[in-house]
């Protein structure tokens, strides 16, 4: 049988350091993101080449 979840976790309880990269302040971000603090990530397959 698969266990169901419950409906009262809270993101805390399953990931306790899921919070941990959002707690930094505009400060700290601010040394390499431009004046938007936009940032996003890439996601390459195996084998491929840039």
């Amino acid at each position: 049988m698969k266990k169901q979840r419950s409906k009262q976790t809270q993101p805390l309880e399953t990931d306790p350091f899921g919070g941990f990269h959002y707690d930094f302040s505009n400060e700290f971000y601010s040394l390499w993101l431009d004046p938007t603090m936009t940032y996003s990530c890439g996601y390459l397959l195996p084998g491929k080449r840039l």
